[in-house]
This record gives structure tokens, sequence and C-alpha cells, in this order.
């Protein structure tokens, strides 16, 4: 490496994604966004916030739209 040229690099962040969580085609997730458990994200979102557990999401900026779409105790 050249001691001359410095590489500043962002600090790496992790992106969480619970179980079973959906994710669209195209869409795209920043840095230290958590998704939730059955999460559903839609086509070509961008996901820059935290989105809850049983929840659908989509748009830019992502929005959830309505939560708790698989509640498994209906009858």
């Amino acid at each position: 490496r050249n001691p001359l040229c410095k590489v500043y690099l962002p600090q790496s962040m992790p992106i969480e994604i619970g179980c079973y969580a959906w994710i669209g085609t195209s869409a795209v997730i920043t840095l230290g966004v958590k998704i939730g458990e059955k999460a559903v994200i839609g086509a070509n979102s961008l996901v820059n916030s935290d989105i809850p557990p049983n929840s659908l999401s989509f748009g830019i900026p992502a929005k959830v739209i309505k939560e708790n779409i698989l509640d498994d105790d209906k009858e």
C-alpha cells in the first residue's frame, strides 16, 4: 500500500433481519437498520429506519403501512 494514499471508510454497522422476513426485489437497506420477524418489505423500497415485526412496509423511504399482518391468534 502506498503510505501517501489514505482511504477513509465509514465505520460498519450491522443490518439485522429477523426470521421469516420477506424482502422484495431491488429493495435497498441502509446500514444499522433492524427488520423485525415476519416483516414484509415491498420491492424497490428504500429502508432507512427500523421496521417492527409483523408489519408491511414499502416506499421511498419505506413507511410502515400496516402492522400485525400475520396475527396467528385469529380464528
